[in-house]
């Protein structure tokens, strides 16, 4: 089920028309700053819908342009092609989108951070996840970020018990969704890592967990509700919500020691990989879709031996993948479609012999 071409308008620095990808692995090959993550980003946004450096749509159109546009083909596992398109407009600010949401799964230098950064990041991998997963893991993220910004400001300005207890309503409802969720999810993770891990050559032994923000003891609705009515004089005297979701954290370790602070970067850079492609085994199997991979710079600082298990596992079948580099020498055995990225314009080569 691949997808088919690609076009871009004023999105960023691109200047694509109808390229034509790869069933099985295309190449965007280039100097550093010419566009190639670009195109990835386009992909991700015009399939999955999620933007894969986490930035506003509004500063992802040219520079002197009002909009951008994007479209491209999927065909679905009857073989039938669906027409996908994503445009912005900034004046008045407005977005169009067509077609369906295909499952995608990326990886950027910037994943490195899942590991090594903060919780923020860590949780955002699993909000990315889940929301593919299931639409309503979206609706309830929405909801309960928005209660924990209103009740954080009524916190700061002394608002009344019976203001606060509104807004604990809506955070119990969807705050012990949301854990309930991500609970099962690590809990799938744990599965799928291990032999992921072994396939990427890491000989060590990984594990993880979900740590819930606040540390309760009941992660239930009216165990959170309880646990803020609970915290209220805490929450009120450091001027914020203290326990939820918003301050779980998915920890790690490599070898009984946390990833963070124990691994090394060659280390953390398996893990974070790893991570992203059990995502790809989860999304895969709630939708009977292999999702496509968007693999950006991932050969640097993986040695040879975890580099030549990437590549076994990128040359699956069925499995279409688009990938970025500044050589074709590390991809010629895997045949990838090459296309140059020179100044934001795409130009294929052809296949690699």
């Amino acid at each position: 089920m691949p997808l088919r071409t690609l076009s871009a308008k004023n999105f960023r620095n691109l200047d694509v028309t109808d390229l034509t990808l790869d069933d099985r692995l295309t190449l965007l090959v280039g100097a550093n700053a010419q566009g190639k993550t670009n195109c990835l980003e386009a992909i991700m946004l015009l399939v999955g819908r999620v933007a894969l450096r986490g930035q506003s749509e509004r500063d992802m159109v040219a520079t002197g342009e009002t909009a951008y546009h994007l479209a491209g083909e999927w065909v679905d596992e009857s073989g039938r092609p669906h027409r996908l398109e994503r445009a912005v407009m900034l004046a008045p600010y407005r977005r169009r989108v067509v077609g369906p949401v295909i499952p995608t799964v990326s990886f950027t230098p910037d994943d490195l951070w899942m590991i090594k950064g903060s919780p923020e990041s860590r949780r955002h991998y699993l909000d990315s996840l889940g929301a593919q997963l299931s639409p309503r893991y979206r609706h309830e993220l929405g909801r309960f970020q928005r209660a924990v910004s209103q009740r954080n400001k009524a916190l700061k300005e002394g608002a009344s018990d019976s203001v606060l207890e509104s807004f604990e309503a809506v955070l119990a409802e969807a705050g012990s969704f949301l854990w309930a969720r991500r609970l099962d999810l690590v809990g799938r993770l744990g599965t799928v890592l291990g032999p992921l891990v072994a396939e990427l050559a890491v000989t060590e032994v990984v594990t993880v967990s979900l740590e819930l923000g606040g540390h309760p003891d009941d992660p239930t609705t009216s165990g959170l509700a309880r646990r803020l009515a609970e915290n209220r004089p805490l929450d009120r005297t450091r001027g914020m919500t203290l326990t939820g979701p918003h301050r779980d954290d998915l920890r790690l370790t490599v070898n009984g020691r946390p990833a963070d602070t124990h691994a090394s970067q060659g280390q953390q850079r398996s893990l974070a990989l790893a991570l992203k492609l059990a995502g790809r085994a989860l999304l895969e199997e709630a939708t009977g879709i292999r999702p496509l991979v968007l693999l950006d710079d991932v050969l640097s600082e993986l040695d040879a031996r975890r580099q030549s298990a990437l590549l076994h596992l990128m040359s699956q079948a069925g499995q279409q993948t688009v990938v970025t580099g500044t050589e074709v020498r590390s991809f010629g055995a895997l045949h990838p479609l090459v296309c140059e990225v020179t100044s934001g314009r795409v130009r294929p080569w052809g296949k690699a012999i």
